[in-house]
């Protein structure tokens, strides 16, 4: 797996990088997983959601996705008769929106650190809480990030016990 492209989240007027799939529940209770399609390895979920907070509620506003023969899947292909947004109202748990520089990448999913996250806890597509968690950068964790090779940095990684 590799670092992913993360999802798009609008808040007060502002973007964000969205490193949550609040989506993946609502496909969850499909009984076949829709037919979507991508090569990247940096899109593993094969689709790309675009979320908006409005009224201290979660909405899905727009889906950029495609299938094997590159025709476009659309939110009426997901919510057949809905009209947008969306509202999220099948999502509980944390939207995690990290903002800054990169302290520390980690080339896993949404797994590399960064100055502060702007946390949006939610419950059944409502936001119940908001906190932003500043991330602090270890000695250790600055060097990774500038690329120090492990035999050159100040804190080498302990081998095998």
């Amino acid at each position: 797996m590799t670092m992913q492209v993360p999802e798009c989240l609008e808040y007060e007027g502002d973007w964000y990088a969205l490193c949550s799939l609040p989506l993946e529940p609502y496909l969850a209770s499909w009984s076949e997983r829709p037919g979507f399609y991508a090569t990247p390895t940096c899109l593993d979920r094969m689709y790309v959601g675009h979320w908006r907070i409005e009224d201290n509620r979660l909405f899905l506003i727009g889906l950029v996705a495609h299938d094997r023969e590159g025709n476009a899947i659309t939110l009426q292909h997901l919510f057949p008769g809905t009209e947008l947004p969306i509202w999220a109202d099948w999502f509980s748990g944390q939207l995690r929106c990290p903002i800054g520089k990169r302290l520390k990448t980690i080339l896993i999913g949404f797994e590399s650190v960064y100055e502060s996250d702007l946390l949006f806890s939610i419950n059944e597509g409502r936001v119940v809480g908001i906190e932003k968690r500043i991330n602090v950068a270890s000695a250790k964790m600055q060097e990774e990030a500038m690329d120090i090779p492990a035999f050159l940095r100040r804190y080498p990684d302990q081998g095998p016990s």
